[in-house]
C-alpha cells in the first residue's frame, strides 16, 4: 500500500492524510505492536535458550528495527516540514528494508524459534503476544489499526 501511495504521485504527495496514516500505522502496529511482541517476548526466550541477543538473527533483527524506526520517524518529520521527496526516500528504504526483514523472519527467525521454543515455553509465548496484542497503541486497539490498514489498502487497491 505504501509503495503504491508513492508510485501513484510522482510529483508532491497529493494525499497527504493517506500518508500521515501510513505513518501513524507503521509506528503504531508495525513497531509498537509487532516488532514490540518480538523485542520484549521471543527475543528474550531465544535468549534463554542460548541464542545470542548480538550478532546473528536476534542482532540482525534488533538493527533493522532500529533503522527501520528511522525511516519511519524520517517519514514522519517530511510530512511535518512537507519534504514531499524525503517522505517518498525514506518510504522507499523502509519498503526495500522491511521487504528484506520479512524474508528473514519468516525463513530464519520463526522457523529457529518454532525449533527451539516449544511446548510450555512456546504457550507461554503465545500467551505474552495475545495480552501484548489487548494493549492500546496510541489509545487504539489492535483491530483499529487493522482496520486502519484494511482502509489504507482500500485507497490504493491493486
Amino acid at each position: 500500500m505504501l509503495g503504491r501511495l508513492v508510485a501513484a504521485s510522482p510529483g508532491p504527495i497529493t494525499d497527504r492524510d493517506t500518508a500521515a496514516d501510513c505513518v501513524s500505522f507503521l509506528k503504531l502496529y508495525a513497531d509498537a505492536c509487532h516488532h514490540a511482541k518480538e523485542e520484549d517476548i521471543l527475543f528474550p526466550e531465544l535468549e534463554r535458550h542460548g541464542v545470542p541477543n548480538e550478532g546473528g538473527p536476534i542482532g540482525m533483527m534488533l538493527h533493522e528495527h532500529r533503522i527501520g524506526r528511522g525511516f519511519v520517524a524520517g517519514m514522519g518529520a517530511a510530512l511535518e516540514s512537507n519534504d514531499d521527496n524525503a517522505y517518498k526516500s525514506n518510504a522507499a528504504d523502509w519498503i526495500a528494508l522491511i521487504t528484506g526483514h520479512i524474508s528473514k523472519e519468516n525463513f530464519v527467525l520463526f522457523g529457529m524459534a518454532d525449533q527451539i521454543v516449544t511446548g510450555a515455553n512456546c504457550t507461554t509465548v503465545c500467551a505474552d503476544y495475545e495480552l501484548a496484542c489487548s494493549r492500546r497503541f496510541g489509545g487504539k486497539t489492535r483491530d483499529e489499526l487493522e482496520r486502519l490498514s484494511s482502509d489504507l489498502i482500500s485507497r490504493y487497491p491493486g
